[in-house]
């Protein structure tokens, strides 16, 4: 299915301001599918051979055997009166909802930080929509076994 395939392969494979348009879920796997920007490879990464971070085609992450116990996803909205932040509200959007919201493209989540630990991952960024407010802060959390990103090509000219 895809030329290149990488597991488990952060720090060498980079999501910031990458985007999901599509979510698969596959027995207990998450499929997070990239619009055409892709992701970004890094020099050092054994399948880059231009030793510079570029971009991918369109691509996916797959989350394999990913504990439904222990995923949150939350969403941040500001409280202003006038003007003024007063506070922040977090609400727990379900796994179910967030699907359905990227695959009906209602909403895509554009990747901005990430952070790993022992098979476990938290992603944060931006949900973009077509309505007020254009975009959203979100943050993923998600329990897994492995991570495997696929794509079928690196483009020279889309640089860091």
């Amino acid at each position: 299915m895809w030329g290149y395939t990488s597991k488990n392969s952060y720090p060498n494979i980079i999501l910031h301001d990458c985007t999901i348009e599509k979510v698969r879920l596959e027995k207990q796997d998450i499929v997070f599918e990239f619009n055409d920007c892709g992701f970004w490879v890094a020099e050092d990464h054994p399948q880059n051979p231009f030793e510079e971070i570029l971009r991918t085609d369109k691509a996916e992450l797959r989350l394999t055997n990913v504990d439904l116990d222990f995923l949150s996803i939350s969403r941040y909205r500001k409280l202003k009166i006038a003007r003024k932040k007063l506070l922040t509200i977090r609400n727990e959007i379900s796994l179910d909802d967030f699907v359905a919201k990227i695959n009906s493209g209602e909403w895509a989540f554009e990747f901005v930080k990430e952070y790993y630990g022992y098979r476990c991952a938290m992603f944060c960024g931006y949900i973009h929509t077509d309505r007020k407010p254009y975009f959203i802060e979100m943050q993923i959390e998600v329990s897994y076994e492995e991570s495997h990103y696929g794509w079928n090509k690196i483009y020279e000219d889309r640089t860091w």
